[in-house]
């Protein structure tokens, strides 16, 4: 449960973030195709600084040694969940006519657990090869 909470309040800088590119993109008038375009990058950038807040203070990973297979890893993982969550904000703006920085709230509300499980594997497979 530590862990969990660490991973919610790790991956608040990146969401913060996230939310206040799009909202501004939004008050500028942007057409959907674009927020849901906006969607994906501020994901992936909020990502790339998640994995070293999740790799050195949620699952307190410090060595260097798997760095590269943790990160392939991790892109991978969160590669399909972007994909994912991409087209859920999508039909969230789309089709239920939400507000988009609730609609990312809600995405990323869902993906936050899923997305600490497979975090938490990468870590944990990775720990497991460096001892074999």
């Amino acid at each position: 449960m530590k862990k969990l909470i660490r991973f919610a309040v790790g991956g608040l800088p990146g969401a913060l973030m996230g939310y206040l590119i799009l909202f501004f993109c939004e008050k500028t008038g942007s057409e959907i195709l674009l927020l849901v375009f906006i969607s994906a990058l501020t994901f992936f950038a909020k990502e790339s600084m998640n994995f070293f807040i999740h790799k050195l203070w949620t699952f307190q990973k410090l060595g260097n040694g798997e760095i590269r297979e943790e990160i392939s890893s991790y892109f991978r993982e969160m590669l399909f969940s972007t994909t994912i969550s991409t087209f859920l904000f999508y039909v969230l703006i789309e089709f239920s006519s939400l507000h988009s920085v609730l609609s990312q709230v809600i995405v990323n509300s869902i993906f936050m657990f899923v997305n600490y499980l497979r975090t938490e594997k990468i870590f944990k497979y990775q720990e497991k090869l460096g001892e074999t």
